[in-house]
């Protein structure tokens, strides 16, 4: 458990925790997911002997920075919502 997302942050948040699944790490990085009371879970999988021990400290260091990095943001208040492009004028889209 890395967090909760409380009330009007929700939105802002998942916007968030969809571009780290699909961005942040690549493939074989820990995902993020979220369950009805909005609590926030990283979870990893390996398979069971498919590393040797440095590298496996490694993926577990890894997870936990993530883990922490985490906890960092959803303590915070969240980013302002992006703003698309303007058109030239200052007119938007």
């Amino acid at each position: 458990h890395v967090g909760n997302i409380a009330g009007d942050r929700l939105a802002q948040f998942m916007e968030l925790l969809l571009a780290a699944n699909l961005f942040e790490e690549g493939p074989m990085s820990s995902v993020l997911g979220m369950d009805s009371s909005a609590d926030v879970y990283l979870a990893q999988h390996l398979r069971e002997g498919a590393f040797g021990a440095p590298t496996l400290m490694v993926i577990f260091r890894r997870f936990v920075h993530r883990a922490q990095s985490w906890q960092q943001r959803l303590a915070s208040p969240p980013p302002a919502p992006a703003r698309p492009p303007q058109l030239p004028g200052g007119l938007w889209p």
